[in-house]
């Protein structure tokens, strides 16, 4: 049986599976969150059938689209109808819930299994997910924002909380980027904006109504990504914590995150990124720091990096202080999200 749903329908329900028939390039730059990709055609069948169209027409396109799925139909379908057979309802999209999708459909349905269309494919999901975070000028949602000067483990906390079982919005991992010069060392390319709002609304929608949104204190930018304006004004108006902790454990996470890998290229990277800091600390000291990483120094380009850069730049006090609700000594991060979740359970 088919049947053609609209997103709300099934969006964060039980018992459905997403299945993006979009090619593997398009299901990469965003997706529905939960989503696999069964691609219908893969990144070069779809640049070739789109070259045909412009230069032929769209009979000519859909003729060579048929003869370059043909061979792998029988796969797709079985892929999807497994789904089906186990339990889950497939939901299958693709761009606007347009050809590609409806023919896999169909062919699913043949086989007398039970499946899905969804009615205007990714794109209406991109409209939900807009619609979502512009319908107001700031989020209604209870943030909780962790504040403090580079390395105190605030991302640490904020993976500790997640496992205690309390709403987070671990941006960094969303950006896959830490937030400074340094902030992409070791991590690859961030994806793309798309992406980076999907995994927020994805954070925000899988959340208990009744607990704040852990979060860490952003800049709007995360490297090149934007923090969606609502969800930031949100955090701006968030409840204040301060998270602090001693230099030499601040110097140890630091070392754990950027210098746990001595490889050359590691260094490259390490080096690459003190450039950009030439207009701020001056030539001579940057190629001192830079000196210093190809002599594996790390802890001493780390302690002049936080003392003459990092604590200026951002201003966090370095101990309590009574601008925040609640500060907290970060030595150990289990404890300190621990102390994060039950004073905040206990003040409901």
């Amino acid at each position: 049986m088919k049947k053609i749903v609209d997103l709300e329908e099934v969006l964060f329900k039980k018992g459905f599976k997403f299945i993006d028939v979009r090619s593997p390039k398009e299901y990469k730059t965003d997706t529905i969150p939960g989503s696999i990709n069964i691609p219908l055609l893969d990144d070069m069948d779809r640049e070739q059938v789109g070259k045909v169209y412009k230069e032929k027409g769209p009979h000519e396109a859909k003729v060579l689209g048929l003869k370059l799925v043909s061979g792998r139909l029988f796969d797709l379908v079985n892929k999807i109808s497994s789904f089906s057979q186990s339990g889950l309802k497939p939901v299958v999209f693709c761009w606007r819930g347009g050809m590609r999708s409806h023919a896999v459909v169909t062919l699913v349905d043949l086989m007398g299994e039970e499946v899905y269309q969804l009615r205007g494919g990714y794109k209406a999901y991109r409209r939900y997910v807009n619609k979502f975070f512009e319908q107001y000028e700031v989020l209604p949602l209870k943030f909780v924002v962790l504040y403090g000067l580079t390395g105190v483990g605030k991302t640490e906390v904020l993976r500790e909380l997640k496992k205690l079982g309390e709403n987070v919005i671990d941006l960094e991992k969303a950006a896959n980027n830490r937030g400074s010069v340094f902030g992409d060392i070791g991590l690859g390319t961030q994806p793309s904006q798309k992406s980076f709002e999907s995994y927020i609304f994805k954070s925000i929608m899988n959340g208990k109504e009744d607990k704040p949104y852990f979060v860490e204190c952003e800049s709007k930018r995360i490297g090149r990504l934007i923090v969606p304006s609502s969800v930031y004004k949100g955090m701006q108006r968030g409840r204040k914590i301060l998270i602090y902790a001693s230099m030499e454990s601040r110097i140890n996470r630091i070392l754990k995150d950027y210098a746990a890998d001595l490889s050359e290229s590691r260094k490259k990277e390490l080096s690459q990124a003190l450039l950009k800091l030439k207009n701020r600390l001056g030539s001579r000291k940057v190629q001192w720091l830079i000196d210093l990483v190809e002599k594996e120094k790390y802890e001493e380009v780390i302690c002049y990096l936080l003392e003459k850069y990092y604590d200026p730049l951002y201003g966090y006090p370095s101990g309590p202080d009574s601008k925040y609700e609640l500060c907290i000594k970060n030595e150990n991060s289990k404890e300190t999200a621990v102390v994060l979740r039950d004073y905040f359970n206990n003040i409901k």
